[in-house]
């Protein structure tokens, strides 16, 4: 039985009318998702953080190896897919500090 923890919003209510077989469906209280995943917070900020330099630097090469590209080009270049290939270099660049002190704030395990 696999577990899925959703937050409480009403767009899932569909969900109770769905009968799944495999999957036990939780949903979180009102207003406690940073008070219960503190450390997951700070992970996703890191991570935020080192996608938006990534994507930073390929639009700064896109000036560079095209000074007269204009932001509806820029945007066309950028599809979905190359989007998404930017965040293992992002997720490679969080330290295992970063992770251990999330978790460690989350009350996980000592710093």
């Amino acid at each position: 039985m696999n577990l899925l923890k959703v937050g409480e919003h009403s767009y899932y209510t569909h969900v109770l009318n769905v009968s799944l077989k495999h999957i036990n469906v939780v949903f979180l209280p009102a207003n406690t998702t940073s008070l219960i995943q503190p450390c997951g917070q700070g992970i996703i900020r890191a991570l935020k953080a080192y996608y938006q330099h990534e994507m930073r630097d390929r639009i700064l090469e896109s000036f560079e190896d095209n000074e007269e590209i204009g932001s509806n080009d820029l945007a066309e270049k950028t599809t979905l897919l190359k989007a998404v290939h930017l965040l293992p270099s992002s997720w490679n660049r969080i330290s295992a500090d970063t992770i251990r002190n999330c978790f460690a704030y989350g009350g996980f395990c000592e710093a």
